[in-house]
């Protein structure tokens, strides 16, 4: 990193959560050019060795690097101060736009249409810049802000106007992100492909600034919403439930509304298709001020507020602007109480609210209830675990939906089957239309989930078996692995056909799920990390190669949908893996099919790989079945170091796997790699096995009983030899030992 010479630092006087500002002289050289104090951004001294957040700040420093125009803050350079990493910003006078507005309220003044549709003409000039922004090679960098608001626009003293706080931006700098991403941003300016976790391009910019306009102009957002809560919000968004302008003020300019509409329009392909066009319909069609008019508004909102009679000028670096201590800690609850909501959208006039990862304390029950309503259809294909606090937030979410309500609950995962099948009460009032459930195919071993639609399979359900549907491995036929009685809260919700509208809802999103669309890899893009997962074996090999294009800093790869792997697709992925450049500081793998970390600790991984979990198999004594078990990769290594079996822990029940259980065949196709100890390992008998077993031992008795009754005429005793047949043995290789 480049050290900043000559910079004078001075008085502070910003902290936040992550950073420090520091008002600067620059180098006597730069003085013409950038005045004689600039703004200098470093990070906190305590998070200096922590990758994740130096990593986030080298990040925005980057790209504020690549941003240039009158109507972006000026970045000058990114390095090192004084051993600090910094970024050096111009210095800004004046306030962001909702400060403004809120100010100019209190003290009486008014905010004239006229000075917002300057500012949102500027605005728009300099965020069109930043999306026609090229790296230095040449290419796009397809930046989108995703948290263009009023809080984001600054507006000087001299009328000049800013578009700041590019610390979330999506960029090819950033690598690209799939649907399933985390929200991002405040949600009152999302989009709704923004809300229904979609891809976004520019137009969801577009929106944002639509929604900004709105609520200078009115001091109101554009949603009809009962409450003001994030969930209200983003159902309003979704639906697309919205007040026109002149629905709020009949005078507010006809011409204008159709601007604002247009701009908010739920389709993006029904929105200016840039910024640049919104800016030039505004100018076009809208009365706006002059940027003189604009500092005039500025100078009498400071003079009211008495800031400037006090030689007190508002002086600040926008992209400095971190929370306080406190607000992060309150906007890191506001995000993990509704973290377990993925995404939003209204499909057919149903609203469908899928669910990813765990339900617990966190999450906010009644709030999401209290704001649901009309038909809905709750995706919990996603939820990974549900606490006991979490059933109590369920519960209470279900309470709180009006009553009027149809609730249908989607591919219920088998953490929700379990609540199902423990509880009738957990459903409450809603109906269960389709489940998944594990099923393992006897002849080749592959586990693998089965998804049942309720009302197509209610015969069979109520005949306490499974659709049978074969072995995408081997052909064979899969049974149900799990105690059939967790199929009886079935008969409460097979009664009568589901409404038509319903059913499309459902078809809909049963063709997504099958067909894969942002279904077998997820990636997601946060200020900390990149994350893929893995959420289900693909029908061919699997190819990271284009999800890890772009990535830098923190990769995180979970393997959670792919429990087992080969070898070849093993040796592939970990080649992908360490191929990929030095930008890429840490890798840490999560939920690692076993093929896969034996390949990998063979291959002698370099010092930013880690193997955090490992997946095995083993005989759960609690479930009396072979499991898939969980083990860190700590005590995986020492167990292989040792040549003994990990302590793997169930997956399904938790307890400890027993030692009998070795990896699929399919994980190592049968074969020792090159140079690898084999060992023989027994193996448990599968029920075919036990079958043919208990069919020889009737038999024998049988013919035992014959052969003693043909002797006992003779007067001859017969002894019958007892079956002394072992379980069959298979030799498997054993992972190398792990590098000490």
């Amino acid at each position: 990193m480049a050290r900043l010479v000559g910079y004078e630092l001075g008085d502070r006087f910003a902290r936040g959560g992550m950073a420090e500002v520091f008002l600067a002289n620059p180098p006597p050289h730069l003085r013409a050019e950038l005045g004689d104090h600039v703004a200098v951004k470093q990070l906190l001294p305590e998070l200096e060795a922590k990758d994740e957040f130096l990593d986030m700040f080298l990040e925005e420093g980057k790209l504020a690097l690549l941003l240039e125009h009158p109507n972006l803050v000026r970045t000058v350079g990114v390095g090192t101060i004084e051993g600090r990493h910094a970024i050096v910003m111009e210095l800004l006078r004046g306030s962001d736009l909702r400060k403004l507005c809120k100010s100019a309220k209190k003290h009486g003044i008014g905010v004239p249409i006229e000075v917002v549709v300057r500012i949102a003409i500027d605005a728009c000039r300099g965020l069109h810049a930043a999306h026609e922004a090229r790296g230095r090679d040449g290419e796009p960098l397809y930046v989108v802000h995703r948290d263009v608001s009023p809080q984001n626009i600054f507006v000087g003293i001299d009328g000049a106007v800013k578009v700041v706080d590019f610390g979330i931006a999506k960029s090819n700098l950033r690598g690209y992100e799939t649907q399933g991403g985390m929200l991002k941003g405040k949600v009152p300016y999302m989009a709704p492909e923004q809300i229904k976790c979609e891809a976004l391009d520019r137009r969801a910019d577009v929106y944002a600034m639509g929604v900004t306009l709105y609520e200078c102009i009115l001091d109101a957002r554009p949603y009809a919403v009962p409450n003001a809560t994030e969930f209200a919000l983003m159902l309003a968004i979704a639906k697309h439930d919205i007040v026109a302008p002149r629905e709020r003020s009949a005078s507010f300019p006809v011409e204008l509304e159709k601007m604002v509409l247009r701009a908010i329009a739920f389709d993006p392909d029904d929105r200016h298709p840039t910024c640049a066009a919104l800016a030039d319909d505004l100018e076009r069609g809208a009365k706006s001020a002059d940027r003189s008019a604009v500092a005039r508004w500025v100078a009498e909102i400071f003079d009211r507020a008495g800031r400037r009679n006090k030689g007190e000028e508002a002086t600040l670096a926008p992209q400095s602007r971190e929370p306080s201590p406190r607000e992060a800690r309150e906007a890191q609850r506001r995000l993990e109480a509704h973290a377990v909501v993925a995404a939003i959208e209204h499909v057919a006039g149903l609203t469908v609210v899928r669910f990813e990862g765990r339900i617990d304390e966190r999450f906010s029950g009644r709030e999401l209830g209290s704001a649901l309503s009309g038909s809905l259809v709750l995706d919990l294909a996603g939820v990974e675990r549900i606490t006991s606090y979490g059933v109590r937030a369920w519960l209470e979410m279900l309470e709180a939906i009006p009553t009027d309500a149809e609730v249908h609950l989607y591919r219920c995962s088998e953490a929700v089957v379990a609540q199902l099948a423990s509880s009738s009460a957990f459903a409450g009032r809603a109906r269960v239309v389709s489940f998944v459930v594990p099923v393992v195919c006897d002849d080749c071993g592959a586990t693998s989930q089965l998804a049942i639609d309720v009302e197509r399979s209610r015969d069979v359900l109520l005949d306490g078996r499974t659709p049978e549907r074969p072995c995408e491995r081997c052909g064979g036929r899969p049974r149900l692995d799990d105690d059939p009685s967790i199929l009886g809260f079935v008969r409460k919700h097979a009664g009568s056909p589901l409404p038509a509208r319903v059913r499309t809802v459902v078809d809909e999103l049963d063709v997504r799920h099958e067909s894969g669309i942002g279904d077998v890899l997820e990636k997601i893009v946060t200020a900390d990390e990149t994350r893929i997962v893995v959420r289900r074996a693909p029908r061919r090999a699997l190819r990271l190669g284009r999800a890890l294009d772009g990535v830098e800093g923190k990769l995180v790869i979970d393997f959670r949908g792919m429990p087992t792997m080969d070898g070849a697709t093993s040796a592939a992925v970990l080649a992908a893996l360490r191929g990929l450049d030095d930008e890429v500081t840490a890798i840490d793998l999560r939920e690692v099919p076993e093929a896969l970390a034996r390949v990998a600790f063979e291959a002698r991984p370099s010092a930013r790989m880690r193997v955090l979990t490992v997946v095995t198999e083993g005989y759960c004594g609690s479930c009396s079945a072979s499991r898939l078990g969980r083990v860190d990769g700590a005590s995986y290594a020492r167990a292989l170091a040792s040549s003994s079996p990990p302590a793997a822990e169930c997956r399904r029940c938790g307890a400890t796997l027993g030692s009998q259980g070795v990896p699929h065949e399919s994980a190592h196709d049968g074969d020792a790699l090159p140079g690898e100890p084999v060992a023989a390992v027994q193996r448990p008998m599968n029920v075919r096995s036990a079958r043919r077993h208990l069919v020889l031992l009737v038999l024998g008795v049988v013919l035992a009983a014959a052969a003693t009754a043909g002797a006992l005429a003779r007067r001859h005793a017969v002894f019958v030899e007892p079956d002394t047949r072992q379980p069959r043995t298979t030799t498997t290789p054993l992972p190398p030992r792990f590098p000490t």
